[in-house]
């Protein structure tokens, strides 16, 4: 299965985007963002990464299609191609990358995580394949 990762500097604004169900990528002159956008389905897999605590957290539903437009009233920065998303949990559950073993996607590997999960900002919308056990653990570690 794909899942969309999408990474934040901050636990805040994380929080912001939860609460308003709505995410959206930092504002980047790179063409290609908008081209993969319109390729992510509404209904996908989404999981955030939070730099600042080096974690995963809160899993989410894609509930729209990301619009061509800036937001600038829910997180201090300008963002960019914002989506509305369906939240399964929040951010109070996280599950740091040292704790990414449990994941079979990972257990064994050389790659590192990183290489595998693709948080990278210039990634955005790209989509990141795991098994049904992999998001079924996610899941469970993180609602």
């Amino acid at each position: 299965m794909n899942i969309y990762i999408f990474s934040s500097n901050t636990l805040t604004n994380i929080w912001a985007g939860i609460g308003a169900n709505l995410w959206a990528v930092h504002k980047y002159e790179k063409k290609e963002f908008k081209s993969r956008a319109k390729s992510m389905p509404i209904g996908a897999c989404g999981l955030l990464y939070c730099v600042e605590t080096q974690s995963f957290t809160t899993p989410f539903i894609v509930k729209g299609a990301p619009k061509d437009i800036l937001i600038k009233d829910i997180w201090p920065e300008e963002w960019m191609l914002p989506f509305e998303i369906y939240p399964i949990g929040n951010p109070k559950k996280q599950l740091h990358k040292d704790k990414l073993g449990i994941l079979p996607i990972i257990k064994g590997k050389e790659k590192s995580w990183h290489h595998i999960l693709h948080i990278q900002a210039n990634t955005a919308f790209s989509p990141t394949h795991i098994t049904e056990k992999d998001w079924s653990l996610i899941i469970n570690k993180l609602t």
